[in-house]
């Protein structure tokens, strides 16, 4: 009972500590999270828009006219335009951010 009780107050206090200093993110974290940008963008969007965001006759080039930021880019991405769906509910909010993030490294 001593040992549940002390592995009680542990997790209680290791809950607490990440809840304090904001969790576990780190800019190994962030750096991972970028990184996965282009791997989302790699199975999500280069079928259509193609590995360097050239286009294809599926989808239309990632240039500075429709793809100028990072925000216009999550939103297209969340909610779709023209022929392309949205892709809310296939993915997560930070990945849409991360794929986004990735889009604006793209050659325009």
């Amino acid at each position: 009972m001593k040992k549940f009780i002390a592995f009680g107050l542990t997790s209680i206090l290791m809950a607490l500590t990440l809840f304090a200093t904001g969790g576990c993110s780190s800019a190994s974290q962030q750096t991972a999270s970028s990184a996965s940008g282009k791997g989302l963008y790699d199975s999500n969007c280069a079928g259509c828009h193609g590995a360097t965001g050239a286009g294809s006759a599926a989808g239309t080039p990632l240039n500075a006219e429709n793809a100028g930021d990072v925000k216009q880019v999550s939103d297209i991405t969340r909610n779709g335009k023209g022929s392309m769906p949205g892709f809310a509910r296939k993915l997560k909010d930070d990945q849409i951010q991360a794929i986004a993030k990735y889009v604006s490294t793209l050659p325009k």
